[in-house]
């Protein structure tokens, strides 16, 4: 019975009909029933193996606060770790902690730039087992992972984490090739191109035009019809490659960006992709929002109705914060002053709220403007001597004197 629950759970978990957040949920809650048979006592290794499944579920799980998914995919992961030793198996040790690797990678809790580095550190210790000589194929998913880990590190030097990236994604694409595997070929390639977009070293442009060429090589392989959830990602990456594309008209590049991500969007839906929903949409608006573009009323319809979504699930508080001031901003360059400084006021508190120090003072410092502009000039000094502060202790010193300035005004 229990061996059934595991089975029908995992099927429910790679179920490509019905509604993704719905099959996710069928699956723990078959996971979870297998677990009560499967018990750590009587069946050690069925037990694990169901953790593992259940510590993926809850990784991918649509619905429920994301933050806390995350941490149950931890937990699952190891405590399944308790049984999958590297000594007893191997091979079932470097999956698992392949898979908290990737945990570790999405956590929300706890210091990102802490958990990037176990995120390295466990996929370092994964690739032990996974080697190219014994294990080619899973060898390449390591390294596309660890690629991707090194890409988004915080720690260390920026431009050598991108180079260290942009080599294992090479790594990774002598044994993910296009004829070979299609489709893991397309989905390093479309890591290869983000490397690209991000890549500080060479030539900016240069860079930029490889993304671009590689993105177009995956769109050969990743099509709507047949991928549509990688199709809808990459046409939101091309859209991110053509926002700061340096060759071309920055109109042009804006307009083929907003076409990309309103693609990405037919898939991305509210029902089915809430979260990556509301991303898309507050990115949709930055890009009509550029002063190229100045399409300043779609902008603040999009953030309006994000806004209004986030407050009623709460879904992500950090994107919460974000699309609250990209709206002040918005309402502020319309003339809708008031309405911008509740906003902002709104933002300052949620980014306090969530620790978030270096947000918190650069609204602040958009706050002690608007109320120059306003008239409002004992808060404004308060804001911005506040802001002024924390730019002093942290060495920024080009924002420092811009905040100086509007205080030397008011003085």
């Amino acid at each position: 019975w229990a061996q059934t629950l595991n089975t029908l759970a995992a099927a429910y978990a790679d179920r490509i009909r019905g509604d993704r957040a719905d099959n996710i949920e069928e699956a723990i809650a078959f996971y979870e029933q297998a677990l009560t048979v499967r018990t750590q006592e009587s069946m050690p290794i069925e037990w694990a193996q169901t953790l593992n499944n259940l510590a993926v579920a809850y990784r991918n799980r649509i619905r429920g606060d994301r933050a806390s998914n995350v941490e149950k995919a931890i937990a699952a992961y190891e405590q399944a770790l308790t049984v999958m030793t590297q000594a007893a198996m191997p091979v079932n040790w470097a999956t698992t902690m392949m898979n908290l690797a990737a945990a570790y990678h999405n956590r929300i809790r706890g210091d990102r730039a802490e958990n990037l580095e176990q995120a390295i550190a466990t996929y370092k210790q994964a690739l032990t087992v996974r080697t190219q000589a014994a294990m080619p194929v899973v060898w390449a998913q390591t390294l596309n992972n660890l690629a991707n880990a090194y890409r988004n590190r915080i720690r260390g030097d920026r431009a050598d984490n991108i180079e260290e990236a942009i080599a294992f994604y090479e790594q990774a694409l002598t044994v993910r090739t296009q004829e070979s595997m299609p489709i893991e070929w397309a989905q390093t390639l479309n890591n290869l191109a983000i490397a690209y977009r991000n890549r500080i070293r060479g030539d900016r442009a240069e860079n930029v035009e490889k993304a671009i060429a590689f993105y177009e090589q995956v769109l050969t392989v990743i099509t709507f019809e047949e991928l549509p959830e990688l199709w809808a990602i990459v046409m939101s990456n091309l859209a991110l490659v053509y926002q700061n594309r340096v060759e071309g008209d920055r109109a042009d590049n804006l307009q083929t960006a907003i076409h990309y991500t309103q693609q990405a969007l037919s898939v991305f839906t509210q029902q089915a992709y809430p979260l990556i929903w509301a991303q898309q949409q507050s990115h949709l608006a930055q890009l009509y929002g550029d002063p190229a573009i100045r399409e300043y009323r779609q902008a603040i319809q999009i953030l309006e109705q994000t806004h209004q979504f986030l407050l009623q699930t709460r879904l992500d508080l950090d994107l919460l914060a974000t699309v609250i001031f990209e709206l002040a901003e918005l309402y502020h360059i319309t003339g809708r002053l008031e309405p911008a400084r509740l906003l902002l006021k709104d933002a300052q508190r949620l980014y306090q709220r969530l620790n978030q120090p270096e947000q918190e003072t650069a609204v602040l410092a958009t706050l002690g403007n608007l109320e120059v502009q306003m008239g409002l000039t004992d808060r404004a000094a308060i804001h911005l001597q506040s802001a002024l502060e924390y730019y002093r202790t942290h060495n920024r010193g080009n924002r420092a004197m811009e905040v100086e300035k509007v205080l030397g005004f008011l003085k």
